[in-house]
């Protein structure tokens, strides 16, 4: 996709799709499973390979994270509603104009996935609770792909610690964090403390070890206080780490943003 930035008019059903109910099971174990133009109610547990959810809404998550399953979602609309857990995760995954919304993370990943062309918004913050709020997170691993989608982090801070880290965030929390790519997104502005944490952290058991960060051809949204996010567009990037590039990123008035 090229142009306009992902949102309402680009992502999701496409218009004119007719859906029926869901009818097959939650937990999808057979290989090469195709669900389309359907209306899901509850949560899809992917434990095979080869899955393709397409031209449909899920209320509810995504879940694939089994030894060999992989899903591919496209044109589909994902309501992760009031869950803790993210609406899509958590590895070998690639999603293609998919609308989420819902859930107190939109996407997260542990290795093997690709996001594209997707619009990643409108998170859940329980009322007085503590959570921190994401768009897209990964706490570890490895082999990511973030091209051309609007990423934002939307609830405010409720002054009980809760409220969003921002649209995108990477942390060497369980292991190391290498090979993502961040290329041609809209990073949104919002009430996140940065709109990218780049995955370097001293803080983190593997904080300093992040690798093959690339962040290149991304716009930075100003904002309200012309920083993207309350501190400022981009936190804990190294730029001199092993392969990590950063390249042709600008705010969005097209003025050049250096990390």
């Amino acid at each position: 996709m090229s142009g306009a930035f992902p949102s309402a008019s680009n992502t999701g059903v496409p218009a004119g799709v007719s859906l029926t109910a869901y009818t097959g099971p939650m937990t999808v174990t057979t290989a090469g499973t195709v669900i389309d133009a359907k209306d899901i109610k509850g949560s899809l547990v992917i434990q095979a390979a080869n899955v393709t959810v397409s031209r449909s809404k899920v209320t509810g998550n995504i879940d694939a994270s089994g030894s060999g399953a992989s899903v591919a979602i496209t044109d589909t609309e994902v309501n992760g509603g009031t869950s803790n857990t993210p609406a899509i995760g958590y590895s070998n995954y690639t999603m293609t104009r998919v609308n989420v919304y819902g859930a107190r993370i939109s996407v997260m990943c542990d290795q093997n996935c690709v996001i594209q062309d997707s619009w990643l918004h409108g998170q859940y913050l329980a009322p007085g609770s503590n959570w921190h709020v994401n768009g897209f997170i990964s706490n570890g691993g490895s082999n990511m792909k973030l091209v051309h989608n609007t990423l934002a982090c939307e609830p405010g801070d409720n002054g009980q610690g809760g409220g969003c880290t921002g649209p995108a965030a990477t942390f060497g929390d369980f292991e190391a964090v290498k090979g993502v790519t961040y290329d041609q997104n809209l990073f949104a502005a919002g009430p996140g403390s940065y709109c990218l944490y780049g995955g370097n952290d001293p803080g983190k058991p593997f904080g300093t070890a992040s690798t093959g960060i690339v962040v290149t051809n991304n716009v930075f949204q100003r904002g309200a206080n012309s920083k993207c996010a309350y501190y400022g567009p981009v936190g804990s990037y190294d730029r001199s780490a092993s392969g990590n590039v950063w390249t042709n990123n600008t705010w969005s008035d097209g003025t050049i943003l250096n990390p």
